[in-house]
């Protein structure tokens, strides 16, 4: 929905999260489709709860300021970067975008990776996007509230240890590495019954296996930038310290829409390296090491 939104290019998706428990939109997925649809003037079929189908073809985007409420403690990044590459590269005027949900969520990106690790980087590349929590829900868990706002304009270790005021229940350890050229960020969750050692030891651990493979990124910023590079006017290549499935598949995603070209050097798992050419057509080539 991001490259159908900011190329005007509409799709049709079959068979969504096949195979899943319960498969289909989930209320968080739901969310993403309903914000890109509001900030486009999408027309939409599909959108409903446990759809496993959905067709969506955007109009022109709308600058203003937004407020969504994914309803439940659903992950408020994922709504976030579903539609900020439209509003960020369409050069719209200043948005405001408020999301009311989860910022602390497994399997996405939580609020402090997003601040201190995925805006800054994308400042680096002319493109500003500022991020605040402004307020929490008991009812809801960690934190509820996310506040956003984005205009476009395109190894030594310190620790810090916070005490996070909240009237919700939770535990997370962040881990934040910056180096003269890169940043990169570690998360665990707590879970109920899960010892606090096991979540720094996590967070450390995944740490130590990004710093030793002497990459520039992690493998979750990875997968996140590379939207925004097929995007840039300049080739841009990049070292992972992993190179997994979602950043393949991103890659071979962002090609449906947009003509580009890319080469990849490593085997899925391992450290590698990610050339980006935005003015190539639409050629790939995955070399495994």
């Amino acid at each position: 929905m991001s490259l159908s939104c900011l190329l005007q290019k509409p799709f049709k998706i079959y068979d969504i999260r096949r195979g899943r428990r319960k498969p289909g939109l989930m209320p968080q997925h739901l969310a993403c489709v309903r914000a890109a649809k509001l900030i486009s003037n999408a027309h939409v079929t599909g959108d409903i709860i446990g759809s496993a189908e959905l067709f969506f073809s955007p109009g022109k985007i709308k600058s203003g300021d937004y407020l969504f409420d994914i309803g439940t403690a659903g992950s408020t990044s994922l709504v976030l970067q579903t539609i900020i590459p439209a509003v960020l590269l369409s050069k719209v005027e200043k948005t405001t975008i408020t999301l009311i949900g989860g910022t602390h969520v497994p399997f996405s990106p939580c609020f402090h990776y997003l601040a201190n690790v995925f805006s800054p980087m994308l400042k680096l590349i002319g493109i500003d996007l500022t991020l605040s929590i402004v307020s929490c829900r008991q009812k809801d868990g960690f934190f509820r509230k996310l506040r956003a706002f984005m205009t476009d304009s395109i190894c030594p270790v310190d620790f810090e240890i916070m005490n996070v005021s909240t009237p919700g229940q939770g535990t997370f350890c962040f881990l934040h590495a910056e180096s003269a050229e890169s940043l990169a960020g570690f998360t665990t969750l707590g879970a109920r019954g899960k010892k606090a050692e096991l979540v720094g030891q996590e967070a450390a651990e995944e740490f130590r296996d990004y710093y030793f493979t002497g990459s520039a990124l992690d493998p979750h910023l990875s997968d996140q930038i590379i939207l925004y590079l097929a995007m840039c006017g300049e080739e841009s290549v990049f070292s992972t310290s992993r190179i997994t499935e979602h950043l393949l598949t991103n890659l071979r995603v962002i090609g449906l829409f947009h003509k580009y070209s890319y080469e990849v050097r490593g085997e899925p798992g391992k450290p590698g390296t990610v050339r980006i050419n935005p003015s190539s057509n639409n050629k790939k080539d995955i070399y495994m090491e």
